[in-house]
C-alpha cells in the first residue's frame, strides 16, 4: 500500500505542484476514512472495479501494439 500511495501522490505532484509529503499524508487519511465509512465491503469493491480497469488499460495496450 505504501508503494500505490506513493505513486499516486508523485503523479498528482507532478501535475498540481503541491509538496508529496502533504499529498502523501491527505491520501492516506482519505484511505483510512474510506475504509472505516464503507468498512471492508466497500474496499473489496473498489479493488473489483479496479482489477477490471487495470486490466481493461493492460489488454488496450497489448492490443494497440499489435
Amino acid at each position: 500500500m505504501g508503494m500505490v500511495i506513493w505513486a499516486a501522490s508523485l503523479a498528482m505532484a507532478e501535475i498540481t505542484g503541491v509538496d508529496i509529503i502533504y499529498l502523501i499524508v491527505s491520501l492516506g487519511i482519505i484511505g483510512i476514512v474510506y475504509t472505516c465509512a464503507g468498512g471492508m465491503r466497500a474496499v473489496v469493491w473498489t479493488d473489483v472495479i479496479q482489477f477490471f480497469i487495470l486490466f481493461g488499460g493492460a489488454l488496450f495496450t497489448v492490443v494497440f501494439i499489435l
